[in-house]
């Protein structure tokens, strides 16, 4: 005889559960939306559904929210930033002498247009170049990269040319971070003529960058 009861009582539990999943099917709502009662006084935070107001719709004591359920869109990202490599006097050497002579310079890009946040990254730039000279005795020269009026790497090399036929030569590089839409330049210092070549100066964007002079 309790055999029939036990089955009534499991069925009224399924017909419980089917009429929970139910309503609570209806959050989100069938746009995606969210909605949502937040009690004034602590804060607590509980989903609601509006069509049936299940389980309970916001009281005066609650703010009502919604959200989405997806979120807005992603926005598109940001195009790459362009690597610029400027080359000078590729095919042969120039010929220079006294106090901070500009020699050549470069001008960072800014960033393209983008649909996403606006980024203001930092270029390293980095110049290389082979430097010369012919005089009998040691020579130092000096070069400097130069950004608004302000030096920013420098290096300074000896050379010795055994020979007036025979130039003694050596490579520098120079290298600091920049902002976008400046201009570079390589200034050399030289108290007797000297000669300057192979100058390759590049702008590369970089981002989490440290810099400590």
């Amino acid at each position: 005889m309790r055999f029939p009861n036990k089955l009534m009582a499991g069925a009224a539990l399924a017909v419980i559960a089917v009429s929970g999943s139910a309503a609570w099917a209806a959050i989100p709502d069938g746009s995606g939306v969210i909605h949502a009662c937040y009690a004034k006084d602590t804060g607590r935070l509980r989903v609601t559904d509006t069509a049936d107001n299940a389980p309970k719709k916001c009281t005066s004591q609650e703010n009502k929210l919604t959200w989405n359920k997806q979120g807005p869109p992603a926005p598109a990202p940001a195009p790459p930033l362009p690597v610029v490599v400027k080359k000078y006097f590729s095919s042969g050497f120039i010929v220079f002498s006294g106090h901070n002579v500009p020699l050549t310079s470069l001008t960072v890009p800014s960033a393209p247009p983008s649909d996403g946040p606006t980024v203001a990254p930092l270029y390293m730039v980095q110049a290389k170049a082979v430097l010369g000279t012919s005089a009998a005795d040691s020579q130092s020269i000096s070069c400097y990269l130069v950004n608004n009026g302000l030096w920013i790497d420098e290096s300074t090399v000896t050379l010795y040319a055994e020979s007036p036929h025979v130039s003694a030569q050596q490579t520098v590089v120079l290298m600091a971070p920049v902002s976008m839409l400046s201009t570079v330049s390589l200034h050399c210092s030289a108290q007797k003529p000297a000669s300057v070549g192979n100058v390759v100066i590049t702008a590369t964007p970089i981002s989490g960058f440290v810099y400590s002079s």
